[in-house]
């Protein structure tokens, strides 16, 4: 079964327009100053109000927000000068932005991007081994299993190994080896799910 979301924002704003009376002075307030009328009885706004710049350092602060309320050691992972708050930078050799150019993706978007969430009914995740029967000689797929299942709070399944051509529906031959479709993969589990 296949589960969609769709939030639909809607913002509507009305402004009445009130010409002054002709003749009379009137002022306005813009950016907490107010601004004298000029002769014919309309404000004067400035065309372009340009914010005063911000410093990178003040930017990710912004970002982070109010930190008096975290442990000492949590308020030191968010100090604005961490290198944990540098910008991504061009990307290098061999990164997935420097052979594919996709559309950047706000933060915004991807806060409020639909997501896959747990529900009373959709509460498991499955772990499906791909070809290999482990992933590194660190890493098992049983310790994966047991990591997910901590970090999401969920049941994990661990289905037996399937080989890669199990899998070969739409898939293509890319300069690092075989590439699985995503299509492929789905409706192969779909079928097994």
């Amino acid at each position: 079964m296949r589960s969609s979301w769709l939030l639909v924002v809607l913002i509507v704003g009305c402004q009445q327009h009130h010409d002054p009376p002709r003749g009379k002075s009137q002022s306005t307030k813009a950016g907490g100053k107010t601004l004298p009328a000029d002769v014919e009885g309309t404000a004067r706004v400035p065309a372009e109000v340009t914010p005063p710049p911000i410093s990178p350092a003040e930017r990710r602060q912004r970002a982070v927000g109010d930190l008096r309320d975290l442990s000492p050691y949590e308020q030191a992972a968010f100090q604005p000068d961490s290198p944990a708050f540098e910008a991504l930078g061009r990307p290098g050799e061999g990164d997935w932005r420097a052979a594919f150019r996709e559309r950047p993706q706000s933060f915004t978007e991807y806060q409020f991007a639909p997501g896959n969430r747990a529900t009373d009914r959709r509460n498991h995740l499955y772990l499906q081994p791909v070809g290999s029967t482990r992933l590194s000689p660190k890493l098992s797929y049983r310790q994966l299993s047991e990591l997910l299942q901590a970090f999401f709070g969920l049941e994990v399944e661990l289905l037996p190994v399937r080989p890669t051509s199990h899998f070969a529906r739409g898939a293509r031959k890319a300069p690092w080896g075989l590439q699985l479709s995503t299509p492929g993969v789905f409706a192969a589990l779909r079928a097994r799910i």
